[in-house]
């Protein structure tokens, strides 16, 4: 990937990280966007040394600002019953991905790049950071936010950022659940970098069979249903990884020491 790619990816030891590189452009979500950040997940899944991705934005003013308006005014265009569901396939990559993967919000995150961050499993954000839904100030509703806004958030603010277009600041953001860390801009890339060392230091497949037991608990209709998923996923996760034997020795020996 050169300098001017609309995605760089990078990696260094148990970590890789994404960059939309449209600085010129707020890091807009264009075709290229979602292509190559498709492509930098597709190469980092075959890569078992990787256990958690960050992604940022270039520059210093936004993650992303929504769809670039010229690719979202062909979507609009589209023929109906062939429609462009690529963005919707990159979050749900993101979502079914077998690494943890945080967004580090460095700036603005309006529009379709809301429905990009709700995608992560993490979020941290720098204090300047703004979080907003400006669609219905340009006349039409949000192409995918609300399915993934309301699974993330309660309702009653998910409803104010849809019909009031308000950017939220970083703190509020957190309140209200779509951000796990504030921390001064000045901090931001070492702070996410060192969450990112931590998370790394655990077990690559526990870490995927926690992430997938969230998201298939998630998607159950019922209690019960939900706490048998996650035995489910508990017992499968048991019988492939051998590191779960050593582990509870190693709290055997440890209660044994007490």
């Amino acid at each position: 990937m050169g300098d001017t790619d609309p995605i760089l990816l990078e990696k260094k030891g148990a970590i890789a990280r994404i960059t939309i590189n449209r600085p010129e452009k707020r890091n807009a979500i264009s075709g290229g966007v979602i292509q190559g950040m498709m492509s930098a997940l597709k190469e980092i899944e075959k890569d078992s040394s990787i256990k958690v991705v960050t992604t940022t934005g270039a520059g210093k003013i936004a993650w992303s600002a929504g769809y670039d308006m010229d690719y979202l005014s062909g979507l609009l265009h589209m023929d109906a019953s062939k429609p462009d569901e690529s963005g919707l396939e990159l979050n749900e990559m993101i979502l079914k991905s077998a690494k943890i993967v945080i967004a580090v919000v460095n700036g603005f995150c309006l529009g379709g790049a809301v429905t990009l961050l709700l995608s992560h499993d993490l979020a941290i954000a720098s204090a300047k950071a703004q979080i907003g839904l400006p669609e219905i100030f340009r006349g039409f509703p949000p192409r995918y936010v609300v399915g993934a806004l309301v699974r993330a958030i309660a309702v009653k603010p998910a409803m104010e950022m849809l019909i009031t277009g308000r950017n939220l600041g970083a703190q509020e953001a957190r309140e209200i659940g779509l951000i796990n860390r504030v921390v001064p801009d000045s901090d931001l890339d070492a702070t996410a970098q060192q969450w990112a060392e931590e998370i790394a230091r655990y077990d690559a497949l526990t870490l995927t069979y926690t992430k997938k037991s969230v998201y298939q608990c998630m998607d159950q209709a019922t209690y019960a249903q939900a706490m048998q998923m996650n035995i489910a996923i508990h017992e499968e996760h048991n019988r492939i990884n051998p590191r779960v034997a050593k582990g509870l020795e190693e709290m055997r020996k440890a209660r044994a020491r007490k």
